[in-house]
């Protein structure tokens, strides 16, 4: 991706602290990566965030990545749509909700292997095309629309 877009930054937002023997693992694995691919210069570990902060940073950038299958549901896309951003995932059967579409947009680019989870960012930002589903959240996903359920759910 780099060869062809040498501007390209990818900013890691996540625990950096993490408890967790096995996160702290996985950081360590992904830092050991970066550093033997010689891409520090191009990728920040930007640490943990949350509210207003967590915002701000899916408001910041343009295309937001889910390179995991072990995330059942997804909040964290689900955040990222509601920020504004267009979101590639590595497409996984748990995900139902995002393969919505808006507008005969996709919601999420669901990609099949990771170098085509590449291959679609790229032409992203060939076509300078990034779909903003900010709305489409609102009325379908958000709190609003689901507290009635929740509430019931509880009370039965």
């Amino acid at each position: 991706m780099l060869a062809k877009r040498g501007s390209l930054r990818l900013r890691l937002v996540a625990d950096l602290d993490s408890p967790s023997p096995l996160e702290r693992d996985e950081l360590e694995r992904v830092r050991a990566a970066v550093r033997k691919l010689d891409l520090e210069r191009c990728i920040e570990f930007a640490g943990r965030k949350e509210g207003d902060a967590l915002a701000e940073e899916y408001s910041r950038h343009a295309i937001h990545v889910l390179p995991s299958i072990g995330d059942c549901y997804s909040f964290v896309t689900m955040e990222a749509l509601a920020c504004g951003m267009t979101c590639v995932n590595l497409d996984s059967p748990h995900y139902e909700w995002q393969r919505r579409s808006d507008g005969g947009v996709p919601l999420v680019h669901l990609c099949p292997s990771l170098p085509e989870v590449g291959r679609t960012i790229l032409s992203l930002l060939e076509s300078g095309e990034f779909p903003d589903h900010r709305s489409y959240m609102v009325r379908h996903l958000s709190w609003t629309v689901h507290r009635d359920e929740y509430r019931d759910f509880f009370l039965r």
